[in-house]
């Protein structure tokens, strides 16, 4: 079984602990393990309170250009043409990331300004 694709199918308790059950989710195979614990991470839901208050009053209604983003040249959407400012959705606001995620998204919309 490859370690990088098995995915918790089941636990159960075993006199020993806990039976988890693993499956490649590629080839099918199965594999079960006897562990102390498990520990299961759902990802995080984005931090995006501000964004959303920001969105409805932006030049772009928050939209990003991912063309533009990856091209880093300027970004010019405007589906909102009584907008006031530009709102670019990034890092945390769009899913759990690192903060070097952030420093570079932040990083390619800035160096167009």
């Amino acid at each position: 079984m490859s370690r990088r694709t098995p995915r918790l199918r089941e636990v159960r308790r075993h006199p020993d602990g806990l039976v988890a059950v693993l499956r490649n989710e590629y080839t099918g195979d199965s594999v079960q393990r006897v562990v102390d614990q498990v520990v299961i991470e759902h990802g995080t839901i984005p931090n995006d309170d501000v964004y959303v208050e920001l969105k409805g009053q932006s030049i772009n209604d928050g939209e990003v250009d991912l063309d533009a983003l990856i091209q880093i040249t300027p970004q010019r959407l405007t589906t909102n043409p009584n907008g006031r400012y530009q709102l670019c959705r990034i890092s945390n606001a769009v899913a759990g990331r690192n903060i070097h995620s952030a420093i570079y998204d932040a990083r390619r919309i800035a160096l167009t300004i």
